[in-house]
C-alpha cells in the first residue's frame, strides 16, 4: 500500500503506510483548569512543561481507552498486553504539548481510520489544594508533579475542542470537561484527529 500523506487545518500530518499510521504534531494535553467530577484542577505552565513530566510522556505506551485494570496505569505485568503504539518527539507548542504518536496495531490503526478521535494521557500527579482563579476560572486544586504513563486513545477525551485538530473550525479556548479523575490518577485529554 503507497504511503497516504493527509495535512488537516491545525498543522497535524498524518501518515498511513498500511503498516503504521503515524501523527505529526499532535496536540496531547494543555495548560490551563480542566474539570475532574465537581472539581476544577488548575494544570499551570511550569508543572505541564516541566523537564521532568515532558521527558516521562516520551516513549509512552499507547493504548486503545485506559487500560480496564485497578487505577487505568500500566506496569510491567500488563504493558505487552494493552500496547498499541508509542508517543515520540514530545515538546511544548504555545499552552500545549504536542509530540508524534506511532499506531502499530491493527485493531488501533482500524479503529483511528474509523473514527477513533481522542486523546487521553494516563498519568498520575499530586494536588495541591490551594484554589484560586485563572483567567477567570475559579478552580478548587493544582495538579503538581505529573508523570506519564500511557496515552490512551478515547472517544471522549477531557482536553475537548482545544487539542482537535479535524474540526474546521477549531477553538483554543474552547475545553470540554467529561470525565471524572481518580483519586490517584488523572487524565490529560485531547483530540487525535
Amino acid at each position: 500500500m503507497p504511503t497516504a500523506d493527509i495535512r488537516l487545518d491545525a498543522g497535524t500530518q498524518i501518515r498511513d503506510d498500511g503498516e503504521t499510521i503515524i501523527v505529526v504534531d499532535a496536540r496531547i494535553a494543555r495548560v490551563g483548569t480542566q474539570k475532574y467530577g465537581n472539581r476544577t484542577e488548575l494544570r499551570p505552565k511550569e508543572e505541564v512543561f516541566s523537564p521532568e513530566h515532558l521527558a516521562s510522556i516520551e516513549g509512552t505506551p499507547i493504548t486503545i481507552e485506559h487500560p480496564p485494570v485497578t487505577g487505568q496505569l500500566l506496569n510491567e505485568t500488563n504493558r505487552e498486553a494493552f500496547t498499541v503504539g508509542t508517543t515520540h518527539n514530545v515538546r511544548e507548542s504555545g499552552d500545549f504539548i504536542i509530540a508524534d504518536l506511532k499506531i502499530t496495531n491493527h485493531e488501533a490503526k482500524e479503529r483511528v481510520r474509523n473514527g477513533l478521535r481522542g486523546i487521553s494521557m494516563g498519568y498520575t500527579s499530586r494536588d495541591d489544594d490551594k484554589s484560586g482563579i485563572f483567567n477567570g476560572e475559579q478552580y478548587d486544586s493544582i495538579q503538581r508533579n505529573m508523570r506519564a504513563n500511557h496515552t490512551a486513545l478515547v472517544m471522549n477525551p477531557r482536553c475537548g475542542q482545544g487539542c482537535k485538530f479535524d474540526s474546521e473550525k477549531q477553538d483554543d479556548k474552547n475545553y470540554d470537561t467529561i470525565m471524572p479523575k481518580s483519586k490517584n490518577q488523572g487524565a490529560i485529554l485531547c483530540q487525535l484527529l
